[in-house]
């Protein structure tokens, strides 16, 4: 299981990515998407069409 969040976490079991760099890696390791984000400034575009590939 990967994991991507703004800040650095460390989660037992689980790849932990952060920063908008590692944003790219998560995603395209990913299988499964699962987003549980709040709806802000930092979030509102940050799963567009480009960041999933589907242009």
């Amino acid at each position: 299981m990967i994991g991507w969040s703004r800040h650095t976490r460390e989660i037992s079991g689980v790849r932990c990515l952060s920063g908008l760099d590692n944003l790219a890696v998560a995603l395209s390791s990913a299988e499964i998407l699962v987003a549980l984000l709040p709806e802000t400034p930092h979030t509102i575009n940050l799963l567009d069409a480009k960041a999933l590939r589907l242009r």
